[in-house]
């Protein structure tokens, strides 16, 4: 349904926990947080906002109206999109996927273990994924340290 070359027309945090990113008539709604400098999205739980449904708040939005995933595919592509739509401003919509909690939570492992510093973990986890702000990096490692997470 979204092709590479949709280009975003709007962008709505509509309350603090989800975001809405217009893609024309299309709209893809993002669960998520709304942190200190950035929107933390949860990928795996985007779906297809109906036009007519794009006023209604997100906690009164029926169950059966958040069915509407999106492929594997369409995922990948909304989260190219709004990344290239975000790189280099300030308060970025971020998504927080497994690969990057996972990685992590073994680095939090590591500084543990006394095996690298706080800033090395944070270092490792800006090169292992380099379009995250890194504020965000610093977050991940406390929060990792911390034992928190959305997919543990």
């Amino acid at each position: 349904m979204l092709q590479g070359e949709e280009q975003i027309t709007g962008i709505r945090i509509s309350s603090r926990s989800n975001a809405d990113v217009y893609f024309g008539d299309k709209t893809v709604r993002i669960p998520g947080e709304v942190m200190t400098k950035y929107f933390l999205a949860d990928p795996y739980a985007m779906f297809w906002l109906e036009k007519e449904d794009r006023e209604i708040w997100p906690w009164n939005l029926p169950e059966e109206k958040r069915k509407n995933k999106l492929s594997e595919t369409e995922r990948f592509s909304v989260m190219k999109t709004v990344n290239d739509f975000f790189r280099n401003r300030k308060e970025p919509i971020i998504f927080l996927t497994k690969e990057i909690e996972d990685f992590s939570l073994k680095l939090a492992d590591r500084i543990k273990d006394k095996q690298i510093s706080r800033r090395k973990a944070v270092s490792l986890l800006k090169k292992e994924f380099p379009l995250l702000p890194e504020g965000f990096c610093k977050d991940m490692i406390t929060d990792s340290l911390a034992g928190f997470g959305w997919y543990q």
